[in-house]
């Protein structure tokens, strides 16, 4: 091993003083032992006691300590080397060697002392500074094998020297090193209480054979999730073998959201459970997520204070056990916040937080699905619970069975406007059929489940809150007998181009002016679709469609198309916008009235393709699309008030083109060709 590599021994400046009254009061808060004046005191028994060997050999004076006592050696060797017996020493002295204390000083020095190890984990050891050898030996294997192939020789010797061995592996079955050990154990004369830490129990049978016989054994099960076969076995196993059973769960970002649902099955099982945000190796896996997202956690954790702590809780959980939970989450977002305070880029980073799938009882259980959703909505800004909620939505039929998850659907579509969400929400709500039972089952949700302190509701937002049909601005002009067209004074311009949709309909809207002193003039720029055939159907002397022998941009054929006109106005209008029957008239009654008015522009109604009329109020961003949507809210705000004075109309124009398009304009030909 490198140098650099090995423990080195800790400076003053290493090490964090903790004071003993404190530290002791705290132990007679927890229930713990406190020694007697003059008897030996330590500010943590645990390396006074136990030995880990962790899955790479590597050696640890307690479960939860930061950095290894020693190169990998044999175990006794390494209980007598020089830096176990200072690491004791030092304790013994009131001072926690930082590298080697890192979880305790952490909790220390945010005077949380409820939640140490040392009063938690260690709180019913007596002290001791230079015992021959450990009392608890800890041996953590993984499935099958360890790096250490000398383990059991290593091992063997000190077994019935004892009082107690744990052995962590996920299935003791499954781990040759964990058959060996508890092989030497059946073999002493003088056995320790044997503790398994397992996942999973495996074939019942088997695991009954191997243990049976033991005298006292301690079985914890470790549990990410509620698993009720896991837990039915683990039972049935320790009935048959007189074992004691418990379980524990660490929150971490993968499972944080199952604790409930662990807490409920090992009360179904009678089962007593720790919850614990450490990590036996002095982490707290939470750590890893952002701020917002710790936040989050702890918010919701603690709202379920109600089902899981005070005098009503669950009866996996101790007394207080749920309280702890809380203050410990509420320190780590202290920390946190802390931490990035003094970060320059403070909310990014961290790991992706995990949320519950949409199968997960906080979603279907009637009981606690509003809780949970209030937690949702309330978080609806986080971009982990947008990506959720699109996530969710893409579900096959989740969003038409769950009203509270289109109503947090519409929030998001709303603020953020994901286009697979809309795209999702669409396809629910474009029937129309469909859309009006949704809506009905959407305001009964809103009535029953307040989304104002959200800020809600979103539907009406998002135009997902009425079935009402639009209706047209206005009906086409009925065509008129056509008059001399060599008197015509007035050409309509339409400048096409695969509109064949539109197109017949544009072209009566114009041919059913009241002033039908006209000319209509279709010039289309080689549209690959029928416009040309539709516009040509259309029997009428004053229409005439021309065709640009190359495809030539808009701007080019209107220009062209300019060059021959010979009336003394005209008016441009595009191949998908209709016409009021008395526009032409109007506009160009206040051309004659006004002859220094060269160009004359009405207002207009914006209408979908169906011709009924678009508003703010009956806009869909869902159905209408993101870019129809902003268009209409931005033209309500651009366009000018009814009561804006002459005089500051073209100064509104200047700053907000409130004209938009060129199908509202009539002007005089020869201004219109400079």
């Amino acid at each position: 091993m490198a140098l650099a590599d090995q423990p080195c021994p800790e400076s003053p400046e290493d090490s964090f003083i903790v004071e003993r009254l404190p530290l002791d009061a705290a132990r007679r808060r927890a229930g713990r032992q406190v020694p007697a004046a003059g008897a030996p005191w330590t500010a943590c028994a645990a390396p006074g006691a136990f030995l880990v060997i962790d899955t790479d050999g590597s050696l640890f004076g307690c479960e939860f300590g930061s950095r290894p006592l020693a190169p990998p050696t044999a175990p006794l060797a390494t209980w007598t080397r020089d830096d176990a017996l200072e690491l004791r020493r030092n304790l013994a002295g009131g001072k926690l060697p930082r590298s080697h204390c890192t979880a305790c000083v952490s909790w220390i020095s945010d005077d949380a002392y409820s939640s140490l190890p040392a009063i938690q984990d260690y709180g019913g050891l007596k002290a001791a500074v230079d015992p021959e050898f450990p009392s608890h030996l800890v041996v953590r294997l993984s499935a099958g094998r360890s790096t250490r192939p000398d383990l059991l020789a290593e091992v063997s010797p000190y077994v019935r020297r004892l009082q107690r061995l744990v052995i962590e592996v996920d299935e003791v079955q499954s781990s040759e090193n964990g058959i060996g050990l508890i092989g030497e154990l059946r073999a002493a004369e003088t056995r320790p209480k044997l503790e398994l830490r397992i996942l999973k129990i495996g074939d019942p049978e088997s695991f009954t054979a191997l243990v049976q016989g033991l005298g006292e054994v301690d079985i914890e099960l470790g549990l990410a999730e509620p698993d009720e076969d896991v837990l039915r076995s683990a039972r049935e196993v320790a009935k048959a073998i007189g074992a004691t059973l418990r379980a524990r769960f660490v929150f971490t970002p993968a499972n944080w959201f199952e604790f409930e649902e662990v807490v409920r099955a090992c009360a179904r099982h009678e089962v007593h459970l720790d919850l614990r945000v450490l990590d036996r190796g002095g982490k707290v896996p939470l750590s890893a997520l952002d701020l917002a997202s710790l936040v989050f956690v702890k918010d919701t954790v603690v709202g379920a204070w109600p089902r899981c702590g005070g005098v009503a809780h669950p009866a996996s959980l101790a007394d207080y056990e749920f309280d702890q939970v809380c203050q410990d989450l509420r320190l780590q977002v202290r920390r946190q916040a802390d931490l990035d305070s003094r970060k320059q880029d403070s909310l990014s980073g961290g790991l992706e937080l995990p949320l519950p799938p949409i199968d997960h009882p906080w979603c279907t259980d009637a009981e606690r699905a509003p809780w949970w959703h209030a937690r949702l909505f309330s978080r609806g800004y986080l971009p982990r619970v947008r990506d959720w909620t699109i996530h969710a939505c893409s579900q096959e039929g989740a969003l038409g069975a769950n009203p509270w998850l289109r109503a947090l659907a519409h929030r998001v579509a709303f603020e953020a406007q994901p286009p697979e969400l809309l795209l999702a929400l669409r396809g629910v709500y474009q029937a129309l059929k469909a859309r009006k039972r949704l809506i009905a089952d959407d305001r009964k949700f809103a009535e029953g489940f307040d989304l104002r302190r959200f800020g809600g509701p979103w539907a009406d937002r998002v135009g997902l809150a009425s079935t009402r049909k639009r209706v047209r601005p206005f009906a086409i002009g009925k065509r008129k007998h056509a008059q001399d067209l060599q008197t015509a004074d007035l050409t309509v311009l339409i400048p096409s181009f695969r509109h064949e949709r539109f197109i017949e309909e544009t072209i009566q809207s114009a041919l059913g002016q009241k002033y039908s002193n006209i000319r209509v003039l279709v010039v289309d720029d080689q549209s690959p679709d029928s416009t040309v055939a539709r516009a040509r159907a259309i029997d009428d002397p004053r229409l005439e469609v021309r065709v640009n022998s190359t495809n030539l941009g808009l701007g080019n054929s209107v220009l062209r198309a300019l060059e021959s006109i010979d009336t003394p106005y005209v008016a441009l209008l595009n191949s998908d916008d209709l016409l009021h029957p008395e526009h032409l008239q109007r506009c160009r009654t206040a051309l004659e009235e006004n002859p220094e008015a060269q160009l004359v522009a009405a207002d207009m109604a914006l209408v979908d393709q169906s011709g009924g009329e678009l508003t703010p109020d009956n806009v869909s961003l869902v159905l209408d699309g993101k870019q129809v949507f902003e268009w209409v809210k931005w033209f309500e705000r651009t366009r000018p008030p009814e009561d804006l004075p002459k005089d500051d109309q073209f100064g509104a124009l200047l700053e907000r083109n409130y004209l938009v398009t060129s199908s509202n304009m009539v002007a005089r030909t020869d201004w219109f060709r400079k």
